[in-house]
């Protein structure tokens, strides 16, 4: 077991051991429990953005499957985890606490989208706090996803849900307030390309304000709707100004210190790539093979030259609205671009078009930014709201109760000492994402590899390749643990710098000790 999987199972042993201790105020034992249960569910995250940012169309993208609905006119109105099960299942809570259980997931899209012609069935949903959509999707075994409804109603019913699932309150945190569960582990703020502009950063610093907790350790940016800066004469590949605009959000001033990194993604290319199929396959090779580049770009510039009657392009009208619906119009020129120079089945077409649309680069940023730091992600929750609970807690009480109380925090506290370089580890980075480190830019990304940014295994955390050997990892190790060693004999930083980089050090000779017994992981 790695030292932050170690740290995490402790903490959770705390909390349930004390959840049942006597003498604990009522609302403060709920938030042990309540803890201990996030603790031991999955990984999650959340995906927040403006209304219509395209945040279902990333679900579908992620998990290569249309589960979410998405659509022009509908917006998602109802927040929705998608967790793994062994069937597919629909699981509808309402506010009243009731619940109502559904066989198929067709049912889903009454019940998570609103749309101008459908006024009846927003009765309905505004009756409904959350859904829970179970899949027997593999990628949900690991990492369950928030879908949740647009930051323009950040102050409406509908904000207000989405932060009481996601176990935050932008209410004035109570005690009470304080015991609902934190839900979601990471979050995934979604800006779209076309209307990135100053006023969502202001929008989602102010939302930040509102879910203690979040910073570059576990959120991350998403520029979707990439295709919407496509133009065949100007803008020939729109993932280069999406570049570039991903760039101007990160620099703005203070955004650096919300979000780790912002990924442009054309999500519903990345969506259509995901979940293709051999009929997407047959029409998009009949437009490649038949159909000249420059007639091809010029009417998939526009819906309606593209889906017409009389547009001099192959294909039934409703066959090419398909394939638009599916992949847009940037999507289709550059899959009929794809299968020209050789990408002529599923798997390779797709496998293409999730590394153009971005989806792939956004996998790759969860699986390494947040899934090598899963453990560590999840304990920082319980390390930062039960001490401080505790604290409040125990100063309205007296004798026994207080105890009690002060207690829990001690056994917390003592799980931070026994599990010692794993927490320096979580507050190594924490300083490093806030800007309190002052190291040169190689040692910074060396603090980074070396607590899991790429990986968990020796491999990884050393830059070594994956198949790298065992004489190979160790003396590897020993030459990086060596350095640091004669680094720290004469001390270049101070502070909370000199601190990370005694973490770098610690982190080396762990690794180099739980390479010489033989094992590729990290150890306590």
């Amino acid at each position: 077991m790695s030292g932050s999987a170690a740290l995490r199972r402790a903490a959770l042993d705390v909390l349930r051991d004390s959840a049942t201790t006597d003498g604990l105020p009522e609302t403060f034992r709920r938030t042990l429990a309540d803890q201990a249960e996030r603790l031991s569910a999955p990984f999650s995250v959340a995906l927040v953005g403006r209304v219509s940012a395209g945040k279902s169309t990333l679900v579908n993208a992620l998990l290569g499957e249309r589960i979410a609905p998405t659509g022009v006119t509908e917006l998602t109105m109802t927040v929705n985890r998608f967790r793994h099960g062994t069937e597919p299942s629909l699981t509808v809570r309402h506010l009243d606490g009731t619940v109502t259980r559904h066989r198929h997931l067709s049912d889903l899209e009454s019940l998570t989208v609103r749309s101008a012609d459908a006024p009846d069935r927003q009765a309905l949903l505004r009756r409904i706090d959350h859904l829970e959509t179970r899949h027997p999707h593999g990628q949900l075994a690991e990492l369950e996803i928030i879908d949740t409804p647009g930051l323009d109603s950040f102050t409406g019913p509908e904000s207000a849900s989405t932060l009481r699932l996601l176990g935050r309150t932008g209410q004035d945190l109570t005690d009470s307030t304080l015991a609902e569960s934190a839900r979601a582990d990471a979050m995934v703020l979604t800006f779209t390309a076309r209307g990135a502009h100053r006023d969502d950063i202001r929008l989602t610093a102010e939302f930040m304000t509102q879910v203690p907790g979040l910073g570059p350790l576990n959120t991350v940016g998403v520029l979707n709707k990439v295709e919407l800066l496509w133009d065949p004469d100007d803008a020939p590949d729109p993932m280069r100004p999406a570049g570039r605009v991903a760039d101007q959000l990160i620099r703005t001033a203070g955004t650096s210190r919300l979000l780790y990194s912002v990924v442009p993604v054309a999500g519903l290319l990345g969506s259509g790539a995901a979940c293709m199929d051999a009929a997407d396959l047959d029409g998009l090779s009949h437009l490649a093979t038949t159909t000249a580049p420059r007639l091809l770009a010029e009417r998939a510039a526009d819906s309606d030259a593209f889906t017409g009657k009389d547009t001099g392009l192959p294909l039934s009208p409703e066959e090419r609205a398909r394939l638009f619906g599916r992949f847009g119009g940037w999507g289709v020129v550059r899959a009929c671009r794809s299968i020209r120079e050789g990408a002529d089945t599923v798997d390779t077409l797709r496998g293409e078009l999730l590394r153009v649309s971005g989806v792939d680069s956004l996998r790759a940023l969860l699986r390494d930014h947040f899934g090598g730091r899963a453990d560590l992600i999840k304990a920082a929750q319980a390390f930062r709201t039960v001490p401080r609970l505790a604290e409040r807690t125990a100063r309205s009480l007296r004798g026994e109760p207080a105890r009690a109380v002060e207690a829990v925090a001690g056994a917390l506290t003592a799980v931070e000492l026994r599990h010692s370089r794993a927490y320096a580890e979580l507050r190594a980075l924490r300083d490093h994402f806030d800007g309190r480190l002052d190291l040169p830019a190689e040692q910074s990304a060396e603090l980074l590899r070396v607590t899991g940014e790429h990986g968990t295994g020796a491999a990884a955390r050393l830059g070594l390749p994956a198949d790298a050997d065992h004489p190979l990892l160790l003396r590897t190790a020993r030459a990086r643990l060596d350095r640091w060693h004669a680094e720290l004999s004469a001390p270049t930083a101070y502070g909370a710098s000199r601190q990370a980089q005694l973490t770098i050090r610690q982190s080396y000779e762990a690794l180099h000790h739980h390479i010489a017994s033989g094992q590729e992981g990290m150890a306590e």
